[in-house]
């Protein structure tokens, strides 16, 4: 997911290139690419805003640019294809650009592979869960999930009988359909006589584009480039040597 700012016609600019000396053209046209580059990140980023409830840091930093150079008049803005020990904000923001189903979160796998999670089916944050300032579960209530119904890839941290024993103030989660069958399939907590759902199992969701990635980016170029270019010019002709 990435969009190319480059240099396709100067018809509209030959009158201003005339005036400045031919060395410093490459470097006058370069930066003229990459303002325009930055300029379409940060609308980028303000669309995110606009559309998503609360993005976290995480995906608004996930915008980069590749810049473009002197002899390389093309800048390229995208999202970044690593996310460390997260998952990169490509894979989970491409339904709400290209509309379809999400990708399995990992915990949505790791409930999958210990038979827990049907196929098919996702988790969405039931009313007993503890979100953060962005509306998102937290962390570290996953981990522990996983830990306490063994779930955990790293079998280190899921946790025993002993340690469950061990532990002050222990939290008992399980998977099922309490009250008869009347609930809906999830991981609940419980907490002596009273029950929580902490995880509710959904069927695949469905997204609609809302996104704007490649209209947002058109658009901001149309708007400021003729603007970039004649700032760069200016700014090439005051420190030419």
């Amino acid at each position: 997911m990435q969009v190319k700012v480059e240099i396709k016609s100067l018809d509209e600019v030959k009158s201003w290139l005339k005036s400045i000396p031919e060395k410093q053209l490459p470097f006058a046209l370069s930066k003229a690419v990459n303002d325009t580059a930055k300029e379409v990140k940060a609308e980028l980023v303000n669309e995110m805003k606009r559309v998503f409830d609360r993005p976290t840091n995480y995906t608004l930093n996930s915008v980069f640019i590749k810049p473009a150079t002197k002899r390389d008049l093309t800048a390229i803005v995208g999202f970044k294809e690593w996310g460390g020990k997260g998952t990169p904000a490509s894979k989970y923001l491409a339904p709400q650009m290209f509309g379809g189903n999400r990708g399995l979160k990992r915990s949505e796998r790791s409930l999958q592979r210990a038979g827990l999670l049907p196929s098919g089916m996702y988790w969405t944050p039931g009313k007993g869960a503890r979100l953060n300032s962005h509306g998102n579960i937290s962390g570290g209530q996953i981990t522990q999930i996983l830990s306490v119904l063994q779930a955990s890839v790293d079998t280190a941290q899921n946790m025993t009988a002993r340690s469950r024993v061990k532990n002050r103030k222990p939290r008992e989660y399980f998977v099922g359909k309490p009250g008869g069958g009347r609930l809906p399939l999830g991981v609940y907590e419980r907490r002596g006589r009273k029950i929580k759902p902490v995880l509710v199992f959904v069927k695949s969701p469905n997204y609609k584009p809302r996104f704007l990635f490649f209209e947002t980016a058109e658009k901001t170029v149309n708007k400021v480039w003729l603007q970039k270019m004649g700032e760069a010019i200016q700014y090439a002709l005051a420190t030419a040597r």
